[in-house]
């Protein structure tokens, strides 16, 4: 048999693939290594492209929202501001003056017996007993009845077609010619009643004397023109705040 030649040397020294350089490609694939390796550089250097478009824009926003409010001509709008602690309720002022006695014993003394002293204090059951001893009478077409309960004064409105209403003063102005009383109404603020109280006669009259002044009324007691807080406190306290906040419309 004979055999060709190529194929015997085939035979006698099998042909061994040339070792491919670890930095070359494949010579099986070099007929498609270019092109490949062609569109693989390009496609990463589109998406390096893309990838540094993309945080460019960030940074540019980023650089523009911080830098546009301090060019803008309208200013911001300012935050709201949070509510203010609840305000000093005139006991704690009250303690003020008390304060004052272990320095100045002769003074205190003065100033406590004096119409100044008695411009705002504490309602107690002893010093309002002959105000608020048990009894039913009428004012300008309204009902009241006052009393003390469980050591506490306390007065109730009958109006017509209204339900009663009962109020609890806290505080109380003066002491001659007359008492009037300053009651909670809820949101730190406080009202000054229409009922007074005089200790010399021992009855009560309507400060409005013959005007009737009615609820919802701007001047009526429970209204802001009788507000304690506004209208009241500051000539009747020393370094009293009214610490009013105006968005939620609370002392």
């Amino acid at each position: 048999m004979i055999v060709p030649e190529d194929e015997s040397a085939s035979r006698d020294e099998p042909t061994r693939p040339p070792v491919a350089n670890p930095g070359s490609p494949d010579p099986a694939t070099a007929a498609h290594a270019g092109p490949r390796t062609h569109v693989r550089g390009s496609r990463w250097q589109i998406g390096a492209v893309r990838l540094t478009a993309v945080f460019g824009s960030i940074l540019t926003i980023v650089l523009f929202g911080s830098i546009a409010p301090g060019c803008s001509r309208e200013p911001s709008p300012p935050a709201v501001a949070a509510a203010p602690a609840a305000a000093a309720v005139p006991s704690t002022l009250a303690i003020k003056s008390v304060e004052c006695r272990s320095c100045h014993e002769d003074i205190y003394k003065t100033w406590s017996d004096s119409h100044h002293g008695h411009a705002h204090r504490v309602v107690n059951a002893i010093s309002e007993a002959d105000a608020f001893s048990p009894r039913t009478f009428e004012l300008h077409g309204v009902g009241y009845e006052v009393a003390l309960e469980n050591g506490r004064p306390s007065f109730t409105e009958i109006r017509p077609n209204r339900p009663p209403q009962r109020f609890n003063p806290d505080y109380v102005l003066g002491y001659t010619p007359l008492t009037q009383y300053v009651v909670p109404t809820g949101a730190g603020r406080y009202q000054l009643s229409e009922l007074a109280f005089d200790p010399a006669k021992k009855e009560w009259f309507n400060v409005f004397g013959d005007e009737r002044r009615e609820p919802g009324e701007w001047g009526h007691w429970t209204g802001r023109g009788m507000n304690w807080n506004s209208m009241c406190a500051h000539c009747h306290l020393t370094d009293y705040k009214k610490n009013y906040n105006a968005t939620t419309d609370t002392y």
